[in-house]
């Protein structure tokens, strides 16, 4: 992939991903309060479509960002990134303990080392800190994290040489063959199992190149990390509740293949969405909506904790028990948004050299 060192912010306009984020953002809120819609919903996995989909768009996002402001410090998009997920996962993590504590929480969510695992989210990946998260889904966050590390190492060397372009388009191939290998070794319970992940995010990241620079490369990159990615996705819906192996071939079936298809279907979406224009108008529109995804991934399972509590679903239906997840989720995440994330904007502009579409 080449990489030209004559990008600005006017030839990379903004992405108008705000809408397709929240919708992601819904389909995983959906998955989980699936139990009130039925099995037709949950046999579908959202959660999964969603998850997975967030990650191809963190993979265009995040190259993108230290392709055009981070070339001089990846330590200025380590800190950014943490202002942006640590601070609404403390807000949302707050909620948590507070509606815990008032349900009676046990000593392995009140106890230090719990706490410590929780405040920190990294110490989760450690083996005694495993399954300690008490907002369950930010597994998905630890493995973001990860990938944040893993492209501010790959940029801080492919810039410090002559051929940068070559060095990341390296770092692709190499991410895919480490999905490979895990995958015929069975490793995805080790300490490398967040690799299983990895062609999500090389997808997002080849097309954000293969867009941008028209490279063959990586439209060629592209192409194979789009393949592992189906290969991916279908691979872990076969896979045992626990997680692990063998896999289930008896679970293969129609909501299997009408869940893969979904996931085929969004990242088509998102590679249509990347390079569109819309009128001027409506980016600020799209990114308020944008700016919401996150919290609503973060709080929604603890509403639906909070739905079960008061027997929503039982005495006014499971339609209204859905319906009462979704508008909660969404007040308390404009809450988390305006309230939390908002005020360390200018903050996070700092450490970017630049405002941002705020």
């Amino acid at each position: 992939m080449s990489a030209e060192k004559d990008l600005s912010l006017a030839k990379h306009p903004y992405r108008f991903l705000g809408s397709y984020r929240l919708l992601l953002a819904l389909f995983v809120l959906t998955s989980h309060a699936s139990e009130f819609l039925g099995d037709a919903v949950a046999n579908l996995s959202l959660g999964n479509v969603g998850v997975f989909l967030f990650f191809v768009v963190s993979g265009a996002v995040i190259c993108e960002a230290l392709d055009i402001f981070y070339r001089d410090s990846s330590c200025r998009f380590l800190i950014n990134r943490g202002l942006k997920i640590f601070l609404a996962y403390w807000a949302a993590l707050v909620l948590y303990y507070a509606v815990f504590t008032l349900r009676g929480a046990s000593s392995t969510e009140t106890g230090l080392w719990p706490i410590l695992v929780n405040f920190s989210l990294l110490l989760s990946y450690l083996p005694t800190g495993n399954n300690l998260l008490i907002i369950s889904i930010a597994w998905a966050v630890v493995i973001e994290c990860q990938f944040y590390l893993c492209a501010a190492v790959l940029y801080f060397v492919a810039w410090r040489t002559r051929v940068p372009g070559i060095v990341l388009f390296i770092g692709g191939i190499l991410a895919l063959g480490a999905y490979i290998f895990v995958h015929t070794t069975g490793g995805y319970a080790r300490s490398y199992g967040g690799l299983r992940f990895a062609p999500y995010f090389v997808l997002g990241s080849a097309v954000y190149y293969a867009y941008t620079r028209r490279d063959a490369k990586a439209a060629m990159l592209a192409s194979a990390a789009g393949a592992l990615s189906l290969h991916a996705y279908l691979i872990y819906a076969l896979q045992t509740p626990t997680g692990g192996l063998p896999l289930d071939a008896a679970a293969f079936g129609t909501p299997i293949i009408l869940s893969t298809l979904l996931f085929a279907l969004g990242v088509m979406l998102f590679v249509w969405l990347f390079p569109r224009r819309f009128p001027l108008w409506t980016e600020r529109f799209d990114k308020r909506l944008g700016d919401f995804t996150y919290a609503i991934y973060l709080i929604h399972p603890l509403i639906i904790v909070v739905v079960l509590d008061l027997s929503i679903a039982a005495r006014a239906g499971g339609g209204a028990a859905y319906l009462f997840t979704l508008v909660t989720s969404l007040a308390v995440a404009v809450v988390i948004a305006c309230g939390v994330e908002r005020p360390v904007m200018r903050l996070r502009n700092r450490f970017r050299g630049q405002r941002l579409y705020d």
